[in-house]
C-alpha cells in the first residue's frame, strides 16, 4: 500500500483537534525521531532469530504509525508482527526492507506536517 500524504495530513488535522496542533507535532517529531531506532531493533532481533522481540518492536511500530494514518507502515509492521505464527519467516527481511523503504516515501511530508503543526500552535 503505497503512502497516502492527504490521508496522513487529514488523520493529523484530526487528531490536533483533540489534542493540539503543538502536540501532533511533538508526537510527530517523536515519531520521527524513534522509527529509525525501530527499524534498527527490529533488524538486530531479526538477525539475532529474537522471535519475542521482533513481534514486540513490530506490534509497537504498527501501533505508532496507525496513530497518524500510516497504512502502508501499520500493514508491513502486521506482517512483521504475526510472520512467526503465520509461517512466513522467510519473508521477515522483505518485510524490513518495505519499513525502510516506506519509512522513507512518509519522512519528509511528515517532518513538513510537524513543522506546519508546530507554526499553528
Amino acid at each position: 500500500m503505497e503512502f497516502d500524504p492527504a490521508s496522513m495530513k487529514e488523520t493529523c488535522r484530526q487528531l490536533a483537534e483533540e489534542i493540539g496542533p503543538d502536540g501532533v507535532a511533538e508526537l510527530l517529531e517523536s515519531y520521527l525521531a524513534d522509527t529509525p531506532n525501530r527499524l534498527a531493533d527490529i533488524a538486530r532481533f531479526l538477525e539475532a532469530g529474537d522471535q519475542p522481540s521482533l513481534k514486540r518492536a513490530s506490534h509497537s511500530l504498527k501501533g505508532s504509525s496507525s496513530i497518524f494514518g500510516l497504512s502502508g507502515m501499520e500493514s508491513v509492521a502486521n506482517r512483521l508482527e504475526h510472520s512467526f505464527a503465520t509461517g512466513e519467516l522467510d519473508s521477515q527481511a522483505l518485510f524490513l526492507r518495505q519499513l525502510r523503504e516506506e519509512f522513507e516515501r512518509c519522512r519528509r511530508s511528515l517532518a513538513a506536517t510537524a513543522a506546519e503543526l508546530a507554526a499553528m500552535g
